[in-house]
């Protein structure tokens, strides 16, 4: 597997209106920024910040609703921004993925669907 290995870019924080932080961990998509994301998701939601509202995260990105009248956005992206620090921004190695392998049979041409009208 040859695959290009660089230096992760900087994280883009953007605003959206008075109540979301919008983080941009990476443009492309990939596990490396996956596991970047769920980790800083998962570190902030277990901070328990009152007037976090919401965390979101998506495959490379993170969206954070807050109360603005709660939670001061300059706090919030300091929190973020520290809590990213600290997260590994590596390409995952070592890290495990609970998987599993479903087998389900099919039958193609089987008597019973031919019966069915389309």
């Amino acid at each position: 597997m040859n695959q290009s290995i660089h230096a992760p870019t900087p994280s883009r924080y953007t605003w959206g209106g008075d109540e979301f932080l919008f983080v941009e961990v990476d443009e492309a998509m990939s596990l490396a920024a996956n596991f970047t994301v769920m980790a800083i998701a998962k570190e902030l939601a277990s901070r328990a910040m009152a007037g976090i509202i919401d965390i979101c995260p998506a495959n490379a990105s993170l969206l954070v609703r807050f109360d603005p009248d709660r939670l001061a956005h300059t706090s919030l992206e300091a929190l973020v921004r520290e809590i990213e620090r600290g997260v590994d921004r590596g390409d995952g190695e070592g890290a495990a993925i609970p998987t599993r392998i479903i087998d389900v049979p099919v039958w193609y041409d089987d008597p019973f669907t031919a019966e069915v009208e389309i």
